[in-house]
């Protein structure tokens, strides 16, 4: 990976890109546009669990490298992390009622390339380099895997709620 690429590709997308470049190198994290350079798909931990057959978010940075892209993860949540799928802009999604697909007029706290760790924002699977963006129909294959298993486990235990 080079980072400065990196890092100017992901400052490209902020509001003022040099502004963004400094963000990232300095605080660690910039807030970017998405729907020009790329867009994500925000991906609940439920979904990933399941879909990925894994347990802990720590179990998640490698079996996220089966979706062959830039994923960040946010551990803000008290359900559990969200993690962002970084895919390509204008993709003719359908799942909004697993994922939503986050594109033009919004905006989306990306980390700095070394940022790979907890507590804060950080990255899942960091981009290797330049457009660095995961294969939406693998994105697409998890989350219908993990929907599945959701409603299987649903079905066997009633006490299991799907949100």
């Amino acid at each position: 990976m080079d980072p400065e690429r990196v890092i100017a590709w992901l400052a490209r997308s902020a509001f003022k890109p040099a502004h963004g470049e400094h963000e990232l190198r300095r605080e660690g994290v910039t807030l970017v546009a998405l729907g020009s350079n790329f867009s994500a798909v925000r991906m609940p931990w439920q979904l990933v669990s399941a879909g990925l057959q894994i347990s802990t978010p720590a179990e998640a940075k490698s079996a996220m490298s089966r979706l062959n892209g830039a994923i960040i993860c946010d551990h803000r949540k008290p359900a559990g992390p969200s993690y962002y799928a970084l895919v390509p802009s204008g993709l003719d999604w359908h799942l909004d009622h697993l994922a939503k697909y986050l594109d033009r007029d919004v905006y989306l706290p990306v980390p700095a390339p070394h940022r790979t760790e907890p507590p804060s924002t950080h990255w899942a699977t960091p981009p290797r380099y330049e457009d660095d963006l995961c294969d939406s129909s693998a994105i697409e294959q998890m989350l219908i895997t993990g929907a599945c298993a959701v409603r299987a486990r649903e079905a066997a235990e009633p006490s299991v709620q799907w949100p």
